[in-house]
C-alpha cells in the first residue's frame, strides 16, 4: 500500500458533498484465554469482490456478523476497519484485549478479537484493530483494509507477541491456513477493469483453488520472492517498451537489505506486486523511455511523482519482463485519464516515475493496472526450517488476447473518455444530501459462480531457494468449488486515484522501515 495523508477527495466529489510465524504444522489450537479456530460452512458466500474506479479492489469482510467493505491489499497484512466511516457502525461483542497496535500511516489502533468472516470461511477469535476517526479510508467505497502480504511486518502480530494473544494476532490468511491444514495455502485473482468512474464487479477472488478455464496457470514460471520475507516482491528482468527493452537502474543495493543475503542481480530491478497501488510506479528513467518520445508528450508532475501528459488516444504495447516470461499490458492501459473541475479531461501515462527503493524496498509498485492484465496466484509456502519464516512465490497468467486487445483499444479509450465526461456532468448537477465522512459501503450486483480445479499444496511450489524462476509440474488432480464476486455502482469519484497513491506509499514506507528496524 502506498499510505500517508490520503488525499480529499476528489473535485468531483467534493462537488457533491519480522516475527516469525509458527508452522501449519506445528499449529497449536488453544491460547490461553481465547482459543483460535476456523470453521467453513461450505456455502457459496460471496467475497464481496468489487472494483472502485479500477484502482481499489474490495472484499466484504464480517466482523460478529456487520459486513465492511475493506481494501485488498497485498503489500500488508494487519487488518482494520474504521466505523466511523461506515455510519458509526460497531459490531457486537467485540472482545477489547486493552492492547493498542501503532501503525506508521494511522492513529494507534485498539486491537479486538472478533469473529472474522471471509466467504465461507470463519476465523474465530482473530486479532484485529478498530481505529476511529481516520482518514484513510474512501466511505462508499471501502472502510478498512484487509492485509494479505507476509506475516513478518504485522504491526498487531508484534503488539501481542508477548501476550497470552499471541496466537490471536497471527494474520488473518496465516491463521486461516494455519486452523485448516486440510485447505491449500493459496489465493487466487482475477480483477476485473471496466469500471472507470464508479463501484463494479471486481472479479474472482478463490481461496485454496483456482478457476477451472485458467488452470494453465499451474504450468507458469514461479516467480519467487527472496527479497522482503513474506512480501510478494521478486527481481524484474525489465520492461519491453514498443520493441525496445529497458533495464538497469536499480535503486536497490545490498546495503539495503539489511536482514538478507541476497543482491539485486545486475540490469534487473525489484518490483512488489501490489493491489494497494493504483497505476505503477517505478524509476524515473523508465517512464520517460516510455513515455518521452510520444509525439505531443509533455514531462509533469502527478501525486508527487513524474508524470507525462500524453494524447489522449496513445495506445502502446508495454510488458513487464521476469526471466524469461513476459506479461504484458492492455494497450489502452497504458495511459488513464483525469477530469478537473472544469471538466477538462487530460490523460496520462500509466507508469509513473518515482526514487522510491529507498522508501519502500522496492524499485517498482506493480499497481491494479499491472494487477488487472494477469491472472494470479499467490502462494503462501511453508515456514523456512532455517528461520522460521516464509517464503512466498507468485504465478501470473495473462488474462487477455493481445491481438484482440489492441484491436479494441481505440473503442476503450474513447470509451473511458466518455464516461469521465459523464461522470462530470452528473456529479455537478447533484445535490449533496448527507456528509461523505459517514456514508456507508454499499455494494450490489448479481452474483456468478464458476468452476474451480483443487490443486493440493505439493503441486503449487512453495520457493524455498532463491533461484528466481522454476517451473512447476501440470497436474490432472480436479474436484468441484465454489468462488464468487458481487458487482457495485455508486457515485464517481475522480480522486480515488490520488488517494490510492499517496495512502498506500506511505504503508509501504512504515513496512519498509519496519523490516530495516527489525
Amino acid at each position: 500500500m502506498r499510505i500517508g495523508v490520503l488525499a480529499s477527495l476528489s473535485p468531483l466529489l467534493s462537488l457533491a458533498s519480522g516475527l516469525a510465524v509458527s508452522g501449519r504444522s506445528q499449529a497449536n489450537h488453544s491460547s490461553a484465554v481465547y482459543p483460535v479456530s476456523v470453521s467453513n460452512d461450505n456455502s457459496s458466500r460471496s467475497f464481496g469482490f468489487t472494483n472502485a474506479f479500477d484502482v481499489h479492489y474490495t472484499v466484504t469482510l464480517y466482523v460478529n456478523g456487520a459486513p465492511y467493505q475493506v481494501f485488498v491489499d497485498l503489500g500488508s497484512s494487519d487488518t482494520w476497519f474504521s466505523p466511523s466511516a461506515q455510519g458509526g457502525l460497531m459490531p457486537p461483542d467485540v472482545i477489547d484485549t486493552g492492547i493498542n497496535a501503532t501503525f506508521d500511516y494511522l492513529a494507534p489502533g485498539q486491537v479486538v478479537l472478533a469473529n472474522v468472516t471471509l466467504g465461507p470461511y470463519t476465523i474465530n477469535n482473530q486479532a484485529i484493530a478498530v481505529v476511529t476517526n481516520s482518514t484513510q479510508t474512501l466511505p462508499g467505497a471501502f472502510v478498512g483494509v484487509i492485509g494479505i502480504g507476509g506475516a513478518g511486518i504485522s504491526r498487531i502480530s508484534q503488539a501481542l507477541a508477548n501476550s497470552s494473544y499471541a496466537d490471536n494476532g497471527t494474520p488473518v490468511m496465516y491463521n486461516l491456513f494455519k486452523h485448516q491444514p486440510e485447505l491449500p495455502n493459496y489465493m487466487t485473482f482475477l480483477m476485473n477493469q471496466t469500471a472507470y468512474t464508479t463501484l463494479g464487479d471486481g472479479g474472482v477472488v478463490t481461496i485454496g483453488n483456482v478457476l477451472a478455464d485458467k488452470t494453465d496457470i499451474l504450468n507458469a514460471p514461479v516467480i519467487q520472492s527472496p527479497t522482503l520475507w513474506g512480501q510478494w516482491a521478486s527481481f524484474m528482468t525489465g520492461v519491453s517498451a514498443n520493441g525496445r527493452m529497458l533495464t538497469g537502474h536499480s535503486g536497490m543495493n545490498a546495503t539495503n537489505y539489511k536482514n538478507y543475503t541476497v543482491a539485486v542481480p545486475e540490469g534487473s530491478t525489484v518490483a512488489l506486486f501490489d493491489t494497494g497501488t493504483g497505476l505503477i510506479v517505478g524509476p524515473e528513467y523508465y517512464a520517460e523511455q516510455i513515455y518521452g518520445n510520444i509525439p505531443g508528450a509533455e514531462k509533469s508532475e502527478l501525486f508527487g511523482d513524474v508524470a507525462w501528459k500524453v494524447p489522449c488516444d496513445t495506445k502502446l504495447n508495454i510488458s513487464f519482463v521476469f526471466g524469461d516470461a513476459s506479461y504484458p499490458l492492455r494497450p489502452a492501459d497504458a495511459t488513464f485519464g483525469q477530469i478537473d473541475l472544469n471538466g477538462t479531461y487530460t490523460c496520462y501515462g500509466t507508469v509513473l516515475g518515482a526514487p522510491i527503493a529507498d522508501a519502500t524496498g522496492a524499485d517498482w509498485l506493480l499497481g491494479a493496472y499491472f494487477m488487472g492484465s494477469v491472472y494470479q496466484l499467490f502462494d503462501y509456502g511453508d515456514p523456512d526450517p532455517a528461520d522460521g519464516l516464509y517464503r512466498t512465490s507468485t504465478q501470473l497468467l495473462t488474462s487477455f488476447d493481445p491481438d484482440e486487445a489492441w484491436a479494441e483499444a481505440d473503442a476503450l479509450l474513447a470509451a473511458r473518455k466518455q464516461a469521465w465526461l459523464d461522470a462530470y456532468s452528473s456529479v455537478i448537477t447533484m445535490t449533496a444530501t448527507s456528509t461523505v465522512g459517514t456514508l456507508p459501503a454499499t455494494w450490489t450486483g448479481a452474483q456468478f459462480t464458476p468452476a474451480v480445479t483443487t490443486v493440493t499444496d505439493s503441486m503449487i511450489s512453495s520457493a524455498q531457494s532463491a533461484t528466481p524462476i522454476t517451473i512447476v509440474p501440470p497436474t490432472s488432480v480436479t474436484s468441484t468449488g465454489t468462488a464468487t464476486a458481487t458487482s457495485t455502482a455508486a457515485a464517481a469519484s475522480s480522486s480515488s486515484l490520488a488517494s490510492g497513491m499517496s495512502f498506500f506509499r506511505g504503508l509501504r514506507a512504515a513496512v519498509w522501515s519496519h523490516l530495516q528496524s527489525s
